[in-house]
């Protein structure tokens, strides 16, 4: 492995050593989205980053070089850039030693910038030839003396960055500043800039990152009650809960008050005996993150005399309790990655049972 190998395998050191410190689950989200970024731009990936789990619908980048300003309005132009990095085989561009802060709106501070360049565009600002050449190598900018247009550098440089990132942990755009008396170039082998060598090295890394998507908790049942009681407990671990139940306005209150706590809360109306509801509410989750860990808190037991219960009430029982969460726990399965937790929830009467809940103990009995 050459040295610039090892440089693309630990660029993210220090971030990794920073999410090990960090509780906020915001902070969390951000971190791992600018590690995956930073992992798929350096491989080539520049689609998978403008993903709209990755980054938002209109991003913005500003970026300041040399005494010069660019700005990318919007998505097209932003993509425009990267298939022109792509074209002018300029994607090979990684970050070094890094000083940063994160915050709710996003992380800002200062790396060591390096980036592979062909001399046939190597002028005085690296993004603004780009941008310039529209992807082609023949629109070359005026050449600094010395500089073999046939050959390759690696230009070095401090930059000062601002990324700001919504509330779901996308990036808004970037803002970068580039200190031009730090600027070191230095002619290198071609075979140490090619982009496919680079993705040979890094794509393993950026593969085995974790999503970006925020962990998401769903509990259903999570209106009122155990549900709700639930609901609380896990927005001390989630950033991001999906509540389910099929009393909507209960359900609205309970949200306003887990939302008051800094928690990102969304609901749907579901009611766990119909597979279409289901799946509607597995599509919400998967809108708004990764589902990562279900309560099966939905649950149904009136207390009636054995000789009193009627087959609609038995079917019914059997329809919430145990196909409901059959039908969540499989939906679940079916669209969940990596670790991952299923919690279903019974009282004691599915132990020990009662002429007062004959129906209710053989549908939670574990």
């Amino acid at each position: 492995m050459s040295k610039y190998e090892h440089e693309f395998v630990h660029m993210m050191d220090g971030v990794e050593k920073q999410l090990e410190t960090i509780d906020n689950p915001r902070h969390q989200k951000i971190l791992r989205n600018y590690r995956r970024h930073a992992l798929l731009e350096v491989s080539g990936r520049y689609k998978e980053i403008l993903s709209p789990d990755m980054t938002v619908e209109e991003p913005v980048y500003r970026l300041f070089e040399d005494g010069q300003s660019i700005v990318l309005d919007g998505m097209d132009a932003v993509t425009n850039f990267y298939q022109s990095l792509a074209e002018t085989d300029t994607l090979v561009m990684w970050t070094g030693k890094s000083d940063f802060a994160v915050s709710d709106s996003g992380f800002s501070g200062e790396t060591l910038f390096s980036q592979f360049v062909p001399g046939s565009i190597l002028g005085d600002g690296v993004f603004g030839a780009v941008h310039e050449s529209g992807g082609s190598t023949s629109a070359a900018p005026e050449q600094s003396s010395g500089i073999d247009s046939d050959g390759w550098y690696l230009v070095r440089r401090t930059l000062a960055f601002v990324w700001p990132y919504d509330e779901q942990g996308r990036l808004i755009g970037e803002h970068v500043y580039e200190d031009s008396a730090s600027k070191v170039v230095t002619k290198v082998d071609p075979s140490e800039s090619s982009r496919q060598r680079a993705q040979r090295t890094a794509c393993p890394t950026a593969r085995n990152a974790p999503a970006v998507s925020a962990p998401v908790a769903i509990v259903t049942g999570a209106a009122a009650g155990l549900g709700a009681a639930i609901a609380e407990r896990l927005a001390e671990d989630f950033g991001t809960l999906l509540l389910l139940d099929i009393e909507e306005a209960a359900l609205a209150d309970t949200a306003a008050r887990l939302e008051s706590l800094g928690v990102a809360v969304h609901t749907a109306r579901c009611d766990v005996r119909r597979e279409g509801d289901v799946k509607n509410a597995f599509d919400v989750a998967a809108s708004v993150g990764s589902p990562t860990a279900l309560v099966n808190g939905a649950g149904i037991g009136v207390f009636t005399p054995f000789l009193e219960i009627t087959e609609d009430q038995w079917d019914n029982t059997f329809a919430v309790n145990t196909k409901g969460s059959f039908l969540m726990c499989r939906e679940f399965v079916s669209r969940t990655e990596g670790p991952a937790a299923i919690v279903n929830i019974a009282s004691i009467g599915a132990r020990l049972g009662g002429d007062m809940l004959a129906h209710y103990g053989p549908s939670k009995a574990p």
